[in-house]
Parts: structure tokens; sequence; C-alpha cells
């Protein structure tokens, strides 16, 4: 399997901009390529901020569980 990532360098550890798809303890071969700064600045998609972030929130049958509040008029 073959993922191509984005990735920051800082203080001599590589942080994936992006989750990925690989179970604990799995051993990897990168590959570095420089990106130029044209490239850095490209905005970045809602999903994909989101999916940086790994939150995790209710599921539906959560929500589902949850009844509605009336609130007096």
């Amino acid at each position: 399997m073959t993922q191509t990532i984005a990735a920051v360098f800082d203080k001599g550890v590589l942080y994936p901009e992006e989750p990925l798809e690989l179970e604990e303890g799995t051993r990897v071969k990168i590959t570095i390529e420089i990106v130029s700064p044209a490239e850095i600045n490209k905005p970045r998609s809602f999903l994909q901020t989101a999916r940086c972030l790994q939150l995790e929130g209710l599921t539906d049958t959560h929500l589902k569980s949850l009844r509605p509040i009336n609130y007096p008029c």
C-alpha cells in the first residue's frame, strides 16, 4: 500500500498533516520531496482541516437517543 501525505518537519520530527491509515507499530519507508513555497500556501478544505484534528463526536446511535428540549416561547 502506498500513501502520499504532507508533513511538517520540526525539531527533528516529521508531523503528518492528516491521519495515517496504519496500525500501531507498522514499519514504513519514507521518501522525502521538498515542497515549493508556492505549494505551501494552498488553502486547505474544511474536510482536510477536520481530518487533521482527529475529533471524536457522538455516533448516530447517541444522537438518536437524545431527547429534544422544549423551551417555552
